[in-house]
């Protein structure tokens, strides 16, 4: 029996009062809306409310053009659409659209069911769904979600989930972007992620993972190498569910971040001509190598050496050329030094070094290296034809007992480098507390 003979069966069973006092309770609008053979739509049947609202009072059922007017124009092609799919495809009807009711814009949602009447008829038996509030609060998500992505983007933080023990991985766009990864050429794996991760980190990785098993808790920094070569840093944040043992967290690009506080750390610890350690982060580290020394009971010496005539070169060349020259011997000299010894700049053209695990006579062939070789090198003038040379002077000393501070140290270097100068300039002395070497 045909959808059609169904409802013409229910008119006569019940009256239409009482079959309308009937469906007035459902939560939604009930109806049956027609093609018939020559395309003419109609709504056979519906609740009252379809037709109410809006002060007019000329809705016809029999023209369902009328009700159509209801709908929002911007939706209205959307609408004819999944009818069509609906009637082509014999498939149930669906759709979310806007209406004017009483005077305001709702959002409703349509479903129905296809059926066949006669002599080619096609009948949708459904209901429409007062959708409002629903939409009001998706509508919401959606804009939450887009802004939470916006912000993500903004700080480049991106979201993952990982079961490691079964290599199930998820990555949000923003991490493959992090990565430098193609998103349709990268597969996330446990694997994928870890070959990215610098060398030197790896292990460090593995080991805040294993004790994040237990603490429950993931959260570190380090590099990542990128397919081309250049090195990031990120931030990596991980909660562990131990009911089904996944990570859930977020990671961001620190690189911004890493090289500011680099800059910043550089600027509070080094020169900015020669690029070694100030005055202030020199006498630091230095006291950190003497205790150390003396804690191993091993030897200390101090260095502290100058230019020879160096106002000459700035007279003579300029500024700049001075600087030039401050920066190549400072280069020089921290090329022929060990990675544990200490070098930095302490006045205008002044350096000092502090060599651990030195003697005495082992700083002064230190020292005469580098004379000699400073000796050697030649300089440009600029907008001149000539070249120039420098020498400097040095003095050296070393930590006789325990009671001995580094200011005292400096001190004594400052006195041997003095002897230096008044003996001729370009040559290398030394002071003890107690006697000194030539």
């Amino acid at each position: 029996m045909h959808e059609h003979s169904n409802v013409a069966a229910q008119h006569a069973m019940y009256p239409e009062d009482k079959l309308n006092q009937i469906i007035a309770v459902a939560p939604g609008v009930v109806f049956q809306f027609q093609v018939d053979a020559k395309g003419e739509l109609s709504f056979p049947y519906a609740s009252p409310r379809l037709f109410e609202g809006n002060g007019n009072n000329s809705v016809s059922a029999k023209n369902a053009k009328d009700v159509l007017k209801l709908i929002h124009p911007d939706d209205l092609d959307r609408v004819a659409d999944s009818i069509e799919v609906s009637r082509h495809k014999a498939l149930p009807w669906q759709c979310d659209f806007r209406v004017h009711h009483e005077n305001q814009l709702k959002w409703v949602r349509g479903r129905a069911n296809q059926a066949r009447g006669s002599q080619g008829t096609i009948l949708w038996n459904g209901m429409i769904l007062d959708i409002t509030d629903l939409k009001a609060a998706q509508l919401k998500l959606e804009e939450s979600e887009r802004q939470l992505r916006q912000a993500q983007q903004l700080a480049s933080i991106g979201h993952w989930y990982a079961k490691i023990e079964a290599d199930e991985v998820y990555w949000s766009d923003i991490v493959f972007k992090i990565f430098g990864l193609a998103q349709e050429h990268s597969y996330p794996s446990v694997e994928l992620f870890r070959r990215h991760v610098h060398p030197e980190d790896l292990p460090q990785l593995l080991e805040h993972e294993e004790r994040a098993k237990d603490s429950g808790t993931l959260d570190f920094e380090h590099r990542i190498i990128r397919p081309n070569g250049t090195i990031g840093w990120v931030h990596l944040i991980g909660r562990l569910n131990h009911l089904n043992g996944t990570f859930h967290g977020t990671i961001q690009d620190i690189t911004e971040r890493k090289h500011a506080e680099r800059e910043l750390r550089e600027h509070a610890t080094t020169d900015p001509l020669t690029k070694l350690y100030n005055r202030r982060f020199f006498l630091e580290r230095s006291e950190g190598t003497i205790k150390l020394c003396q804690r191993l009971e091993k030897p200390v010496t101090v260095v502290m050496f100058d230019l020879d005539r160096f106002k000459v070169v700035n007279d003579t060349y300029g500024h700049a050329t001075g600087d030039n020259v401050l920066k190549r011997i400072a280069s020089t000299v921290k090329s022929m030094l060990r990675a544990e010894d200490v070098l930095g700049r302490i006045g205008g053209e002044e350096f000092a070094m502090t060599l651990p695990d030195t003697r005495l006579l082992q700083g002064v062939q230190v020292a005469e290296k580098l004379r000699q070789k400073i000796e050697q090198l030649e300089f440009d003038a600029p907008g001149k034809q000539d070249v120039f040379k420098l020498t400097c002077s040095f003095g050296v000393t070393q930590r006789e007992n325990p009671q001995q501070s580094l200011d005292t140290l400096l001190a004594l270097a400052d006195e041997a480098l003095y002897t230096a100068k008044n003996n001729g300039r370009n040559r290398v002395e030394t002071k003890l507390q107690t006697k000194a070497l030539r």
